[in-house]
């Protein structure tokens, strides 16, 4: 049965149009009667007024069977009116299900694009684009995807390459800093050890002078890494960690045979004690 649209409403025959179906259907009795016979209008028209004579007289056969039919067709657009209606009640509520669920802040979502946006769009649309042609170009070019891929490693290796050099000058510079500063530290201390000698030479105390001038010796040699920093070590030890035969050795050992001399063997000290130990002194500070 055919379904009416939930805005159509719903249709209910009026007696003209049963009795025009009721001639319908007289005409289409009569037209079965004739079924067969030759083509003659004058035989249609007695057929036709005996459908209406009947159709009147609903005592006649033809009357009943007429009744039956129409009150079939009121039962029919019974039907459809019901259904028409119940069909536009359920749209009713489909309709305002809909609405409710297109209400929720989910779906509330239209906005209107920055210029910033579009831009950025674009932009990402061309890189899109251009890796697509490059795509392209690949399959026409097989050789190309090893080369770029080559060329990545490569690029890779040489960034990997300059970081491990400058990391290793880094470090360079760091240990020359130290050094220069560790240099500067240990300097300044021997400075001051021969300061301290010209401050004894000048009270003529030449013992205290010649141990100074000794110490400020060693000193400057441990600021240039000649030996580890140990106040541990005797004099003689400190001879023992200089390359054997070399002049730095040689010239400190005079020093220290005139150190042991006048401060561990008691003897007296002079001005002349104290100026070998200042020549000595100073030819190791220019070696």
């Amino acid at each position: 049965m055919m379904q009416l649209r939930s805005w159509h409403k719903p249709m209910r025959l009026q007696p003209s149009v049963r009795l025009t179906g009721l001639l319908l259907i007289a005409v289409s009795a009569g037209a079965q009667m004739q079924e067969g016979a030759p083509e003659d209008t004058t035989s249609v028209r007695p057929v036709t007024r005996e459908a209406l004579a009947s159709a009147q007289d609903i005592r006649a056969p033809s009357g009943e069977k007429l009744l039956r039919e129409a009150a079939r067709l009121d039962e029919d657009a019974a039907v459809a009116a019901g259904t028409a209606l119940q069909s536009g009640d359920e749209f009713q509520r489909a309709r305002k299900k809909t609405d409710e669920v297109l209400l929720r802040p989910e779906f509330q979502t239209v906005s209107q694009e920055s210029f910033i946006q579009r831009e950025i769009a674009k932009f990402w649309q061309w890189v899109s684009d251009m890796f697509g042609g490059v795509s392209r170009f690949g399959q026409r070019s097989p050789w190309l995807v090893p080369m770029m891929e080559w060329s990545l490693i490569a690029l890779a290796a040489a960034g990997l390459l300059a970081w491990v050099l400058r990391t290793i000058q880094r470090q360079r510079l760091e240990v020359r800093i130290e050094s220069r500063a560790s240099a500067e530290v240990w300097q300044k201390e021997s400075d001051n050890w021969a300061e301290l000698a010209r401050s004894e030479a000048a009270r003529q105390d030449w013992r205290s002078a010649v141990h100074c001038l000794y110490w400020a010796t060693i000193v400057m040699m441990e600021g240039r890494k000649l030996w580890r920093q140990n106040r541990a070590r005797t004099p003689r030890e400190y001879l023992l960690l200089l390359e054997p035969g070399s002049r730095m050795q040689q010239t400190l050992r005079r020093l220290t045979q005139l150190f042991e001399r006048i401060w561990y063997g008691l003897r007296p000290a002079a001005e002349g004690d104290y100026e070998s130990a200042l020549v000595l002194f100073e030819e190791l500070r220019s070696a």
